[in-house]
């Protein structure tokens, strides 16, 4: 269950939506950002920036996983990562680039690449929704204890 990446790295090597693409953020701010876009109502950079850290929310608080493969074609590998090595996440780059309203849009098409599973992974191997509080237990002491490339190696050694 710990191999779940929350950073995004270059596509896994078959070119697809490969774990390191996944990324957590808050459900309940999905939903408002998909509400205001729906509604043509303008998505603001605080309602943006809550999606930038999956542990800044209340630790009863679900996070959903969402595919941010889908905006390697803005930010290819060869530009510095979106994710840093805290996992949060650059929203004020994105929104820089892509515009406040095409960064909420881009949220909600991550949300729908994951949903459609396009590399076809087993339910049970796909990463699930989780309490803050989960995520917390599973990822804030890797970042305590020097981010994931520390975490891959050990994991690459087992």
């Amino acid at each position: 269950a710990l191999g779940k990446a929350p950073m995004a790295d270059a596509a896994d090597a078959e070119g697809g939506a490969g774990e390191e693409n996944i990324f957590y953020v808050s459900q309940k701010a999905m939903l408002v950002v998909k509400l205001k876009l729906k509604n043509n109502e303008e998505v603001d950079s605080s309602l943006l920036q809550s999606l930038a850290y999956p542990g800044d929310h209340p630790e009863e608080e679900m996070l959903v996983p969402i595919d941010l493969s889908v905006v390697d074609a803005d930010f290819p590998p060869e530009e510095e990562e979106l994710i840093d090595i805290n996992s949060r996440l650059d929203v004020d780059r994105m929104v820089e680039k892509l515009g406040a309203k095409g960064t909420a849009e881009a949220f909600v098409r991550a949300q729908q690449a994951f949903l459609a599973n396009r590399s076809g992974e087993a339910a049970e191997e796909r990463p699930k929704p989780m309490a803050v509080k989960e995520w917390n237990a599973i990822w804030g002491s890797l970042i305590e204890e020097g981010g994931e490339e520390e975490f891959l190696e050990e994991d690459a050694e087992v």
